[in-house]
C-alpha cells in the first residue's frame, strides 16, 4: 500500500489513459522500471541489447496505455483497471486476474467483484 500511495499513485491520475500516461510515472517507479536495460548487462551481452530493452519498455508503456485495442496494443482490460483500480491487475495473458476474482470485463463486472 505504501508503494501505491506514495509512487505509483501518480501513474494512476490518469483515469482515460493515453500514450503519455504510459511512462508518466514517479522518478522512483521510472528508474526501477527502466532497470531493465541492466539484465544483459549481467550477461555480459552487447549494449545494443539494453538499448533495445530501453526503447521496447518506452514504446511498449506508450502503446499498452494508448486506449485503442487496434493500432497499438492498449486493451479494455487496461483501461477498466485505469478507470477503477480495483481490477484487472495484471495482463490479459497471464491469469491470474481470473484466479484471484478481479478479472472484470465489463463495469456491472467491477461493481460484482466488490459486493
Amino acid at each position: 500500500k505504501f508503494f501505491y500511495k506514495q509512487v505509483h499513485s501518480l501513474h494512476h491520475k490518469s483515469y482515460n489513459p493515453t500514450a503519455f500516461s504510459g511512462t508518466s510515472m514517479h522518478p522512483i517507479e521510472s528508474t526501477l522500471y527502466y532497470t531493465a536495460a541492466f539484465i544483459p548487462v549481467a550477461f555480459g551481452l552487447h549494449p545494443v541489447y539494453a538499448i533495445a530493452i530501453i526503447m521496447d519498455c518506452g514504446v511498449g508503456a506508450w502503446l499498452g496505455h494508448d486506449g485503442f485495442q487496434w493500432p497499438g496494443n492498449g486493451d479494455y482490460f487496461h483501461l477498466l483497471h485505469h478507470a477503477h483500480f480495483d481490477c484487472n491487475y495484471g495482463a490479459m495473458h497471464v491469469p491470474l486476474d481470473w484466479l484471484f476474482g478481479t478479472f472484470a470485463g465489463s463495469k456491472e463486472e467491477v461493481k460484482k467483484i466488490w459486493e
